[in-house]
């Protein structure tokens, strides 16, 4: 906990680093395996992300049929729901169109998904 607190105290993006877990799940879904394998280490060693999780997560990001897999999509989907930004616009104006491309597709996602979660609450 405390390096975590001290590496948001430097950090200069203005981003907080709990959202590294959110931007794992955007690029795993957007098919950015290099970025989502460097934001899920970061996870782990920055947020001390469980390591069972880690692992299966890693696993997910190491077979490229995995990634295409409708329920690992859920999955990412899910979890970058409950890692989500409270505001999104803040991505914006440091990652641009990437990030905007990577949103749109986890949005998507969410929305083919949504239906699917009311109907069985």
């Amino acid at each position: 906990m405390k390096r975590y607190r001290q590496i948001q105290k430097i950090s200069c993006s203005g981003l907080s680093v709990s959202q590294l877990l959110f931007d794992f799940c955007l690029a795993a879904l957007d098919g950015d395996i290099l970025n989502a394998k460097i934001y899920l280490a970061h996870s782990f060693y920055i947020l001390g992300l469980h390591r069972e999780l880690n692992l299966l997560l890693s696993v997910i990001m190491n077979d490229s049929y995995l990634i295409k897999n409708e329920d690992v999509r859920k999955l990412l989907v899910l979890l970058a729901r409950v890692a989500r930004t409270s505001n999104p616009s803040i991505h914006l104006g440091i990652y641009s169109s990437v990030f905007e491309r990577r949103y749109a597709i986890y949005t998507q996602e969410l929305n083919r998904l949504t239906p699917l979660c009311e109907n069985k609450i």
